[in-house]
């Protein structure tokens, strides 16, 4: 995925496979603001205050830190991913 690439919210919604390989493809520019504003797209796709509800996190707090000035806490990453129906998995660099 190009940094340029236009986001199209409702490919997004209610597909994990397709979250996941977006997902996988912003973190794989190696550019953690990227990353971020990539899973503040998809809370966005999916309704950001819904996001916030299930993530137990708050909803304007939650749009400040996923829109990539700042660094959001990892725990509120791994709340948001939960809500949005994907995990966090680690693999070997280089493995396809």
């Amino acid at each position: 995925m190009s940094k340029a690439e236009a986001f199209v919210a409702a490919k997004y919604r209610n597909n994990p496979n397709l979250i996941a390989d977006y997902l996988n493809k912003a973190l794989a520019t190696g550019d953690s603001a990227f990353a971020t504003r990539a899973i503040g797209n998809l809370g966005r796709a999916h309704g950001m205050g819904a996001i916030a509800a299930k993530a137990n996190v708050n909803r304007a707090s939650l749009y400040r830190s996923l829109g990539g000035d700042m660094d959001p806490g990892f725990g509120t990453v791994l709340r948001v991913l939960t809500a949005l129906g994907v995990q966090l998995v680690a693999k070997r660099a280089g493995d396809s």
